[in-house]
C-alpha cells in the first residue's frame, strides 16, 4: 500500500513524511487545543488555550499546509480560526461564510485534495464551502436524522455521515456533491456517535455509545464486524485511528481515552483518564491525509 512499509511480513507501518514528523493526537475542548503523543503524554509547548471555545467536533487539519482549523464560538458570530500545527500559538481568523452560520456546525472535515470544507449542521443538513469560505452550497438537506459525525475520503470521492433521532439510526454514504446517497449500515444501531476511516483498507469504523461497542464495515457496508466492547458506563463518543490502533474517547470524559489494538486482543486499554469535556480528537499524520493523484489536487 502506498505510504506504508511492510514489517515482519505481518504489519504495515505508516511512513513519516517528512521523516521527522511522527503521528500525534490533536485533542480539543472548550478550553483549547492540546497535542499528545500516541502514548498519551503531552507534546511540550504545543497547546493553545486563550480566547478559544470549540463547538462539538469542529476541528480538522490540512497536513500539506501544516495547519489546523476549528470553529470558534467565543464571538457573537462564530468564525473559523486556524493555527500552525508546529506552533499552535500562531493562529489567525479565516472568517465565516457569507450566507451560512457556523454556530450550528456539529462537525467539519476537510477534503485535503480540493481544500473544500464539509460542514455537518445540527439543524439537519450538510453544506460544503470553498477553502476561503467565500462560497458555500447545501448538498444534503433531507432526512438528515439528528446528525452526529462526518468523514470524507477524496481518493474515492465519498462522504460518510451518521445520525439518529426520530427516524431509524443509520450510516450513509454520498458522493462529494451529495449525490448517489446510499444507506450502508441500518441494522444493530442505536446511537452511532462517531465515525472514522481507514483509508488504506477502505474500512469505516464507528462507535455506538448506547450499545457500547466499536464496529467496522467496508465502504459499501459489507463485511461488518464488531471489534471491541466497552464498559457499560464508558459511552464511547469520539473515534480516530492510526495504523493498527483505534483511539476512543468517552462522552463527557466518563471513561477517558482508550485504545483498541486491532492486531492484539482488541480489549480496550486505558490511555488517559483526565481528558474531560472533549469535543474533538484526531490523529495528525501524512498518511491520515495521503497523497492523491486527482485533477482537483494541488
Amino acid at each position: 500500500v502506498t505510504g506504508y512499509t511492510l514489517r515482519d511480513a505481518r504489519y504495515c507501518d505508516a511512513i513519516n513524511d517528512p521523516p521527522s514528523s511522527p503521528a500525534f493526537l490533536l485533542y480539543g475542548s472548550e478550553h483549547g487545543l492540546v497535542e499528545l503523543y500516541l502514548n498519551g503524554t503531552g507534546v511540550y509547548g504545543h497547546t493553545i488555550s486563550t480566547n478559544t471555545r470549540l463547538t462539538a467536533s469542529t476541528l480538522d487539519f490540512i497536513y500539506r499546509n501544516n495547519t489546523a482549523c476549528w470553529v470558534n464560538t467565543v464571538h457573537d458570530l462564530a468564525v473559523m480560526e486556524c493555527a500552525r500545527l508546529d506552533r499552535l500559538e500562531l493562529h489567525w481568523t479565516l472568517g465565516h461564510p457569507p450566507h451560512y452560520h457556523l454556530d450550528y456546525v456539529k462537525q467539519m472535515v476537510v477534503d485535503w485534495v480540493s481544500g473544500n470544507w464539509y460542514m455537518l449542521d445540527s439543524r439537519e443538513f450538510i453544506f460544503v464551502c470553498a477553502p476561503s469560505l467565500s462560497v458555500c452550497v447545501t448538498i444534503v438537506d433531507s432526512f438528515v436524522n439528528k446528525p452526529q459525525s462526518l468523514a470524507v475520503d477524496p481518493a474515492v470521492g465519498h462522504l460518510f455521515f451518521c445520525g439518529y433521532g426520530m427516524l431509524p439510526p443509520k450510516i450513509e454514504r454520498t458522493l462529494l456533491d451529495g449525490e448517489d446517497r446510499t444507506e450502508i449500515v441500518i441494522n444493530k444501531l442505536v446511537y452511532p456517535a462517531g465515525i472514522t476511516l481507514d483509508y488504506a483498507n477502505k474500512h469505516l469504523y464507528w462507535v455506538d455509545f448506547y450499545l457500547g461497542h466499536l464496529a467496522r464495515v467496508d465502504y459499501d457496508g459489507g463485511n461488518r464486524k464488531t471489534i471491541a466492547t466497552f464498559m457499560k458506563d464508558d459511552r464511547p463518543h469520539l473515534v480516530t485511528m492510526f495504523e493498527r490502533t483505534v483511539f476512543v474517547l468517552s462522552e463527557d470524559g466518563r471513561g477517558g481515552l482508550k485504545t483498541v489494538d486491532l492486531n492484539g486482543d482488541r480489549k480496550p486499554k486505558q490511555l488517559r483518564t483526565d481528558l474531560n469535556t472533549s469535543n474533538v480528537l484526531t490523529v495528525v499524520h501524512r498518511q491520515r491525509q495521503p497523497h492523491v493523484s486527482h485533477p482537483c489536487g494541488n
